[in-house]
């Protein structure tokens, strides 16, 4: 069964690294071009260049800025596959790409499908405080993730997790899932379920305003959010400290029974940074004052006193 492997960051090139070791036969890898990057605007090599380059030399290296272009078509139809693999690319796959190898186009979604189409299951899964979510295999269609599912892997969502811990436990569980799958896909042994369309739900690109915190949302809704966009965007929030409005980076906060005026501190101390919310309230840990290094709250009190802060929003604005 010869594959091409369509996949771009850290966690597609983990998962090829898997099936090359795993002895299947990786005939070509399409990645995204590389990008400049960094402060330095360096040339960066996606992940999974580095990761085939790495394993095996001989594997053909297609870096494409479009897959709907005839010079691609040609580029790849030499290779004969019988199947593409297909794990976070980056780009939407044109019909004649679908139809062109012999048993389909294989994709990897992080959920459990039809919940969480779209680009971020991770995160919206977080936010939204679920407690499972998982791994599904399926074909690939025209519609967004909305082939038949040949195979899926629950996986539980912990209070601790953020984006970065759930991704990891997600390319694990892939893991274990995508190798039996393509093997009983190519011996016939599996059966596609459709999905139901009634069922599907969506996961937006998640953008800095969503990473936003509110404090006249529950504590509890706060921490999801939280939990969804760390640490990547980054949930931030603005600060009114000694009178001008700054913007703070929150990267570390739990959960606080504790009650009180929305947006009012109820407690400054080494042990953290108490703010109320509409229901509960939430403990800072560590922050980032934009433009400065993070600081953990120990170190933040140090340089401003508790009547030089004050956390502000349009609906709570209550002042220490």
């Amino acid at each position: 069964m010869k594959i091409v492997f369509f996949g771009t960051p850290q966690f597609s090139a983990e998962i090829l690294k898997d099936l090359i070791e795993k002895g299947l036969d990786i005939v070509a890898v399409v990645t995204q071009p590389d990008k400049v990057q960094g402060r330095r605007l360096q040339l960066q090599e996606p992940a999974v260049k580095k990761m085939a380059g790495s394993i095996d030399s001989s594997i053909s290296i297609i870096q494409p800025d479009k897959i709907s272009t005839e010079q691609f078509y040609q580029s790849i139809e030499p290779f004969e596959a019988d199947l593409f693999v297909v794990v976070a690319f980056g780009q939407i796959f044109p019909t004649k790409l679908l139809q062109m190898p012999r048993i389909g186009c294989v994709n990897v979604h992080t959920s459990l499908l039809p919940k969480y189409r779209g680009a971020a299951p991770i995160e919206r899964s977080l936010m939204a405080g679920e407690v499972e979510t998982g791994v599904s295999v399926m074909y690939m269609v025209k519609e967004l993730d909305a082939g038949d599912v040949l195979s899926t892997k629950k996986v539980p969502i912990t209070p601790e997790m953020n984006a970065q811990d759930l991704t990891i436990e997600l390319c694990k569980a892939s893991k274990d899932l995508l190798y039996p799958t393509l093997i009983k896909l190519a011996q016939g042994k599996i059966t596609p379920k459709a999905q139901n369309p009634d069922d599907a739900t969506y996961a937006k690109k998640v953008t800095q305003k969503d990473a936003e915190i509110r404090w006249e949302n529950p504590a509890i809704n706060i921490c999801h959010q939280f939990r969804g966009t760390s640490p990547k965007p980054g949930a931030w929030c603005n600060i009114e400290i000694r009178g001008k409005t700054v913007r703070v980076k929150l990267i570390e906060m739990v959960f606080s029974p504790h009650t009180g005026e929305c947006c009012e501190i109820l407690s400054y101390d080494e042990d953290g940074i108490t703010v109320a919310c509409s229901k509960d309230s939430v403990k800072l840990k560590k922050l980032q004052i934009e433009g400065k290094r993070a600081l953990s709250v120990s170190e933040f009190i140090k340089g401003y006193s508790l009547k030089d802060i004050s956390f502000k929003s349009e609906v709570c604005s209550n002042e220490v």
